[in-house]
């Protein structure tokens, strides 16, 4: 079973996904990439005109955003103030074990050429959501009975950090005595830090990461 929480945007009439979906044509569509950590389409609208969609991690899709659609449907300029807010409401979903998604849309100009490369930068945000993955019964028992076994168990995962760390929370993977660490922070760690902190490690975050491929550097 999966929640889901939105934030941020205006409201609408209620239209089902399928006819939003087939008012438009696909033009182009990026599959999700786990390195670039979002996806893209490109429609050709009823009314016409060309408009560009993505989602993806919230800090790499809002890093895109130069203006955003307010509560009232007006788009305006996305401030640093505004940026630093979101970026708040990201935090907190994260801390209660949402993993987070950020949407976004660009109006194209015509003569878009579906060989072209769908855009990166200058969208304007219309939604944060999070997704809630609920725990199933029995797994923080089961992990409980490995700890009882003297089996460690750690978590190693892409999520955000607060996510993660919310999430292992919830599983009963991190105790007391564990730590969670980002993959980056920790490979900035001495070869000695690296020894004295392995053992504690109960959740790494972002330690690998995957080429187009999806081959291990």
């Amino acid at each position: 079973m999966v929640e889901f929480f939105i934030v941020w945007g205006y409201s609408r009439p209620k239209m089902g996904y399928q006819a939003e979906r087939q008012a438009g044509k696909l033009i182009k569509a990026k599959p999700f990439n786990s390195t670039k950590k979002r996806m893209g389409i490109v429609m050709e609208l009823a009314g016409g005109g060309l408009r560009a969609r993505t989602k993806g991690a919230s800090e790499i899709i809002l890093a895109a955003c130069g203006k955003v659609s307010n509560s009232s449907g007006e788009i305006v300029p996305l401030y640093e103030t505004s940026t630093n807010h979101l970026k708040s409401i990201i935090d907190q979903f994260a801390s209660e074990a949402l993993r987070t998604l950020c949407l976004e849309y660009m109006e194209l100009e015509k003569g878009f050429s579906p060989a072209a490369d769908i855009p990166v930068f200058g969208y304007t945000g219309i939604g944060i959501v999070g997704i809630n993955d609920l725990v199933h019964l029995g797994v923080r028992e089961s992990f409980a009975l490995c700890r009882s076994a003297r089996v460690n168990v750690r978590m190693v995962t892409d999520d955000n950090i607060n996510t993660a760390t919310a999430i292992a929370n919830e599983c009963g993977i991190l105790t007391e005595a564990g730590i969670s660490i980002e993959g980056p922070a920790f490979r900035d760690k001495s070869q000695e830090e690296m020894l004295n902190l392995i053992s504690k490690i109960q959740v790494l975050q972002s330690f690998w990461f995957t080429n187009e491929r999806g081959d291990f550097n």
